[in-house]
């Protein structure tokens, strides 16, 4: 069977269903296909769920079909699954693509590298994340007419004071998809009546300010523990600084809302 455009479609279709749930992690979904169509899917859903190849171990393929992915994987992680053709777009940064094409080779599977572009679009974050080793950012201006939907695309969303008055607070996301709320604000300027430090989430925010702000300010620092926010110090509050201290927690993207 020559590749297919529209299974390919159905690959990225279904790998979008993961955005937002799975920094640091790729997007990633695989279809299994034969000559009567589609004999089983699967993607990964959010960070720390069985991966696609897992799930499909319980479908009992046999026969001859062939697997779409957007992203390679290693042959072991094939399991009892017996393709004869794998069609993918990208490999990670961890493969070494001639070494996993000899052993697929060995097990009479054909590998093939189509629509690369297309996947390096569909993970852009990862893989800028994989290269630069910071946090893929984008800057928005803030509005009240804001889609939630653009939020709950990213691990991070970072704001500050003055956001939090135009905005009149509201940081909900869409779809159960809620990304870390980052507040850059001194300690001394906050007020715990905001939703952000009150609400039903609060444990999904954190305030960053500086070192000696936390120093200085040891009863909110206390505060803010009290209530489960975190909190952290940083040498400046300043974008590269920020997303160097992001990146060491897995964060793979972050929006800015000035």
């Amino acid at each position: 069977m020559l590749m297919n455009q529209q299974y390919l479609n159905r690959v990225f279709e279904l790998a979008h269903l993961g955005i937002g749930f799975l920094g640091p992690s790729p997007l990633w979904a695989v279809v299994v296909v034969n000559e009567s169509g589609v004999l089983a899917e699967a993607s990964l859903l959010k960070y720390g769920n069985l991966s696609p190849l897992k799930k499909l171990q319980e479908h009992h393929l046999s026969g001859h079909y062939q697997i779409y992915s957007n992203l390679l994987f290693f042959p072991n992680e094939l399991e009892k699954l017996t393709p004869s053709t794998i069609y993918f777009c990208n490999e990670l940064s961890q493969h070494d693509l001639n070494k996993i094409r000899a052993e697929f080779f060995e097990r009479k599977i054909d590998l093939f590298k189509v629509c690369s572009e297309e996947g390096k679009n569909l993970n852009k974050a990862f893989f800028y994340f994989d290269e630069h080793k910071i946090p893929y950012s984008e800057k928005i201006l803030h509005s009240k007419k804001l889609n939630p939907a653009i939020r709950s695309g990213f691990d991070c969303v970072v704001f500050n004071k003055q956001v939090i008055e135009k905005s009149n607070d509201n940081f909900k996301a869409l779809n159960n998809r809620f990304p870390l709320r980052v507040l850059l604000c001194p300690l001394r300027e906050l007020d715990f009546n905001w939703n952000v430090l009150a609400d039903e989430f609060r444990r999904n925010t954190m305030v960053i300010t500086t070192h000696q702000d936390v120093l200085d300010n040891q009863e909110i620092v206390r505060m803010l523990e009290h209530k489960g926010i975190a909190q952290l110090g940083l040498e400046e509050v300043s974008e590269q600084v920020l997303l160097r201290a992001l990146a060491r927690y897995k964060f793979i993207s972050v929006l800015f809302e000035n």
